[in-house]
């Protein structure tokens, strides 16, 4: 392993990215373990991207997202992963409930292309999209999340994604199902999601 952790927790102020990490390829520099952060973002910033890792174990760390946290069009993430297999995503926060982003593209965990992967008991509120599947994501297990307030959707798996399954345990949790618009979006033909 190579942790990126400490005894305490790690403060981030960031206008940019709190924690980037971009491998060579998925198969190289695998095993990480980024714990018990706290990542404040401002104007244009991502929370933790990682880019060609596999194995990586993203666990219990917080990122809010402030009031100044978008300025451009491009979208922007709490946490990004794109690539790799056998990701862990556990006991994440992602709060952007006191940004006010309305329509400002601001997503709370992405995972691109990639495939193994386990979502347990994270927290997305005030996002625009709460979690999103984009590409191959087969045999991902997902459950226990907590949804609030995502101002397009909570979860969504885009057009030509897919999780696989079946999903061996749900328990995904929308404690108020009063947000602007859909709690779960499927825009692909897969419909394996359980």
């Amino acid at each position: 392993n190579k942790p990126m952790t400490g005894s305490h927790t790690n403060m981030v102020n960031s206008q940019n990215t709190g924690i980037d990490i971009n491998g060579l390829s998925a198969s190289v520099g695998s095993n990480i373990l980024i714990d018990h952060n706290t990542i404040n973002i401002d104007k244009n910033g991502n929370g933790i991207l990682i880019r060609n890792f596999s194995l990586c174990n993203i666990t219990s760390n917080i990122i809010n997202v402030g009031s100044n946290a978008y300025s451009n069009d491009n979208w922007r993430y709490g946490i990004s992963v794109e690539g790799g297999y056998g990701h862990y995503f556990g006991s994440n926060f992602i709060n952007a409930q006191d940004a006010n982003l309305g329509s400002k593209k601001y997503e709370g965990i992405r995972l691109l292309g990639a495939n193994n992967c386990k979502y347990c008991c994270n927290v997305t509120n005030g996002t625009y999209y709460g979690i999103s599947f984009m590409a191959d994501c087969n045999e991902t297990i997902f459950g226990s999340n907590t949804f609030s307030a995502n101002h397009e959707a909570s979860l969504i798996i885009d057009e030509e994604s897919f999780i696989g399954g079946p999903q061996s345990f749900l328990a995904n949790f929308w404690p108020s199902l009063t947000s602007p618009k859909d709690e779960a979006v499927h825009r692909g033909d897969h419909k394996d999601v359980d």
